[in-house]
């Protein structure tokens, strides 16, 4: 059994092909532009220290394990007309599509941190993802509140990790909003 054949794959499904496409377009076209992004460094540290080294390597073995990739979707046939039809690529852009809605809900909490504060955004944010996949009953709106006041607890306490201040905080009194910006 090779590394290509997946027990849990899909068969049909074009996922496999566009994805493989894109990492391949991906890696030559970094390629391409590397030398129009990176340069060499003055000294005589050797090549392994160059500032394009790492770049070469990842880009390199990244369209070098997608061309691999493509080769075998093609000899499977994967890219066959009725596989790569305007509906099965339809079926597979709304299936990514569903996926983004989960992105651009963690887009919109990583912006609501710097509006209302980490504590509110991250309660926010877990409560209404709830809400979104189904948990419905008041014990999950507790299981957020204390899920949040864990998280807090931890990285702003334990872990001492800063957050910029939120705008919210600017119209509460200096002293509720210097425990705010401490704590929350």
């Amino acid at each position: 059994m090779s590394a290509f054949d997946e027990d849990s794959a899909q068969e049909g499904v074009p996922g496999r092909a566009v994805v493989a496409l894109f990492f391949l377009v991906f890696g030559v076209g970094g390629l391409a532009l590397m030398p129009y992004q990176t340069g060499t460094s003055p000294g005589d540290e050797g090549w392994f220290t160059q500032p394009w080294l790492m770049p070469l390597l990842t880009l390199g073995l990244l369209g070098a394990a997608s061309l691999i990739y493509v080769v075998a979707l093609w000899r499977n046939g994967e890219f066959a007309r009725e596989k790569m039809s305007g509906a099965a690529l339809a079926g597979e852009a709304w299936i990514w599509l569903k996926s983004a809605e989960f992105f651009a809900w963690y887009v919109a909490y990583i912006l609501l941190l710097g509006l209302i504060g980490y504590g509110l955004s991250t309660f926010l944010f877990i409560a209404c993802l709830s809400l979104r996949v189904g948990l419905r009953q008041p014990k999950w709106l507790l299981a957020a509140l204390g899920i949040t006041f864990a998280m807090t607890l931890l990285f702003r306490l334990g872990l001492e990790i800063w957050v910029p201040p939120a705008d919210l905080y600017d119209l509460l009194p200096k002293s509720v909003a210097v425990f705010l910006q401490r704590y929350f």
